[in-house]
């Protein structure tokens, strides 16, 4: 029968547009953490933290892999062609990097893939890189010398604007309700003239000492503290930070709840990444001396 009556065709000609679909890239992200809603890993500097990744393209185009660890140096080795090699199917492939951090600071990393029409996608994780080895956690005054930069320090102002970034990433608090963002902000905040400041700006201060503490490795988010002053661990260093931050984000909190909060950071604080065996059997922070 004619495709149209009246006619004898033997082909008919149409033109036929076909869209390029994107690839997929997709980090693995088994073994982060979810800190604020984002997918987060955290390293040590000078360890080799080995990454994996996949991309998948429905069709079938030459793939380009890219890894950018938010560093600042180019990475062209990281760069890997991914030619289409089965005979059917999509191009599915899955890639393996390995990167080491030599600064301590928040990055971002991202993977791409580009597809040979052009076509690409990302995605992106974020990195904690600390300074790894052995910290010992410091008090607010420590920390107001080392914003203040004045004399001896430790830390250099970039190494501080460093740090601040972990904290601003980490917390609720910095630098959404208070900007700590530099060290001369953060030493606003740390600057309280004896008792003066209010019971918010007291906790603040409170909590941006533990938030440095934990951005140079003194607490991880898992490590168990005291919170009730009984010598035993009852919760995570971010279970009792998230408490706190709650409270000082809490419009109608008292005066009495922000103290009692301002205390419990405080004492977790004070104890050390070392730990001792009581009476119980129970590992336990101990307390500097």
């Amino acid at each position: 029968m004619p495709i149209h009556p009246g006619a004898n065709p033997t082909t008919l000609n149409s033109s036929l547009t076909v869209n390029n679909v994107a690839p997929t890239a997709v980090i693995n992200v088994a073994g982060a953490d979810l800190i604020n809603g984002i997918d987060t890993f955290f390293a040590d500097m000078g360890q080799s933290v080995l990454f994996q990744g996949s991309s998948y393209d429905p069709g079938r185009d030459d793939l380009m892999v890219e890894w950018d660890f938010g560093d600042g140096i180019p990475t062209p080795d990281k760069a890997t062609p991914h030619p289409l090699m089965a005979p059917t199917g999509p191009n599915n492939v899955t890639e393996m990097q390995s990167q080491t951090w030599n600064g301590a600071c928040l990055y971002q990393l991202t993977l791409r893939s580009t597809d040979s029409d052009g076509e690409f996608t990302e995605d992106t994780a974020a990195v904690v890189v600390r300074p790894g080895g052995p910290s010992r956690a410091r008090l607010a005054g420590y920390w107001q010398h080392q914003f203040k930069g004045n004399g001896h320090v430790d830390y250099t102002e970039d190494d501080l604007g460093c740090l601040l970034e972990i904290v601003g990433f980490m917390s609720t608090v910095f630098d959404e309700a208070r900007d700590a963002s530099t060290p001369a902000m953060a030493y606003d905040v740390m600057h309280l003239q004896g008792n003066g400041g209010s019971e918010v700006e007291k906790l603040d201060r409170e909590l941006l000492m533990a938030w440095m503490n934990f951005a140079i490795g003194a607490f991880d988010v898992d490590t168990m503290v005291d919170t009730d002053w009984d010598m035993l661990p009852d919760t995570t260093f971010e279970a009792a930070l998230a408490m706190a931050e709650a409270v000082r984000l809490d419009g109608m909190a008292t005066a009495m709840q922000l103290q009692m909060q301002r205390q419990i950071v405080h004492y977790v604080c004070t104890q050390s990444t070392t730990t001792v065996l009581t009476s119980s059997g129970r590992d336990v922070l101990s307390t500097p001396r």
